[in-house]
């Protein structure tokens, strides 16, 4: 798990997101999350590309939700869940980066390794 320190606000965020897009939002063996004091939200895109978004503040919450369907995403609860029980495989764009070298890119942007696990 690696932490971007000197990510400050929204624009930083989707600026690395968007600059890194094949190794960041494309690839299927990371999850992405964007912390926000606000609500102690966390906003995730997991390894499978489902959008989460944890959140204590109901008002951001609710602004979310209409926004995100606004862009035609739905509700998916009632199907079935990929992480539970189904083959599948995970991808990574054939342009993105090794394993080390993605490491390196987070380190030269500024992030720090805050957790490891297998």
């Amino acid at each position: 798990m690696w932490a971007g320190k000197n990510i400050a606000d929204k624009k930083d965020a989707v600026d690395f997101l968007l600059r890194n897009k094949s190794d960041t939002l494309e690839n299927g063996f990371l999850d992405c999350v964007v912390h926000c004091k606000i609500g102690e939200t966390n906003l995730t895109l997991d390894d499978h590309k489902k959008i989460q978004l944890h959140t204590k503040d109901q008002n951001l919450f609710d602004d979310f939700g209409g926004k995100i369907s606004d862009l035609g995403f739905k509700q998916t609860k009632e199907f079935y869940n990929l992480e539970f029980g189904y083959h599948h495989y995970h991808y990574k764009p054939a342009d993105s980066l090794s394993r080390d070298d993605f490491k390196g890119l987070l380190r030269n942007n500024g992030f720090e390794k805050i957790d490891e696990w297998d």
